[in-house]
């Protein structure tokens, strides 16, 4: 058995077919839990994973099937195998609309055309094991880092910062409002802290003005993401999938990620499962512009994700 990497058409798809099921059976996956402390990693490199692989892949460490056999170590009976995304990004002349040659199967899923030339996102999955199911690896050299937890008022502190800094960027108006983002103004509008009820009122309001904050990452001075969409379209649809995600990746930083803010109703699921299965390549796309949108963010008001922040 080899370290399968799979090219092709169907990557996205495949993909999605995973991200359905879960919806399926009344998950929604972009609203999982990744505090920092239980985040998908790779056992050897220690990199967490990122992107769409948040939604594919539980809390634990992975291994690639060639790292297994070169620790010498081999996988259980019955081991599962879970897919992980690859982008490669590749920037060609604008006349040239092939792929380059030893690439020519895999999966094109987006297109951003410039003055003379064009960026191409290419797709590929491979497998990974949860480390559970592989035996005989060596004694780690170094233990696991252990991670002090943060109480929740300190957390609650350094997830306001966000939204105070921001504030910075991009006007964000409390008052008699729906929570939206302007583009034509660039303003972000919520309701006062007060319309938030219940005892988690306070992961509800960061989970909407998280919402409305990774929106006014794509003006046009920024990653310049918006396009002419109205509601119900696909851009409309996409767009609103980039907040959802980017939300949940921003709540989880914090340990706020509590179940109860999450719209897991039927009607939200059938939403997202309609949308989902008329386009195979949305959830990789909104994912990957998702995460760009988070760096984004984190980037201009000088945030460090640090390992102990989001212990609850």
């Amino acid at each position: 058995m080899g370290d399968k990497i799979f090219f092709g058409s169907k990557v996205s798809e495949i993909v999605t077919e995973k991200i359905l099921e879960q919806l399926e059976n009344g998950v929604v996956p972009w609203h999982k839990s990744w505090r920092v402390d239980s985040r998908p990693v790779n056992w050897e490199t220690r990199r967490p994973y990122n992107g769409v692989n948040l939604l594919l892949l539980e809390p634990g460490e992975y291994l690639t099937f060639k790292q297994i056999s070169k620790l010498g170590a081999r996988l259980k009976k019955g081991a599962k195998g879970h897919i992980v995304v690859f982008w490669k990004v590749d920037t060609v002349k604008q006349e040239t609309r092939d792929i380059p040659e030893n690439e020519e199967t895999v999966e094109v899923v987006e297109e951003e055309q410039q003055e003379n030339t064009k960026t191409v996102y290419l797709l590929r999955y491979y497998y990974v094991f949860n480390v559970n199911d592989v035996e005989g690896l060596p004694a780690r050299k170094k233990e696991k880092e252990e991670i002090t937890p943060v109480p929740f008022d300190e957390r609650v502190r350094r997830a306001l910062k966000i939204v105070t800094d921001w504030n910075t960027i991009c006007p964000i108006k409390h008052g008699n409002y729906e929570p939206c983002y302007s583009p034509a103004n660039d303003t972000i509008y919520m309701p006062p802290f007060s319309s938030f009820k219940g005892n988690n009122r306070i992961e509800e309001y960061f989970s909407t003005v998280y919402h409305e904050i990774v929106h006014s990452t794509g003006h046009k001075t920024r990653l310049d993401r918006h396009r002419h969409s109205r509601f119900g379209d696909w851009h409309y649809a996409q767009e609103e999938l980039v907040a959802e995600i980017g939300s949940a990746f921003l709540l989880s930083m914090y340990g706020l990620d509590m179940p109860e803010t999450f719209k897991n109703n039927v009607a939200y699921i059938n939403y997202w499962l309609e949308q989902l299965k008329k386009d195979k390549t949305m959830i990789v796309k909104a994912a990957g512009k998702a995460e760009r949108a988070v760096e984004y963010i984190l980037e201009r008001v000088g945030e460090k994700q640090d390992k102990q922040q989001a212990s609850a």
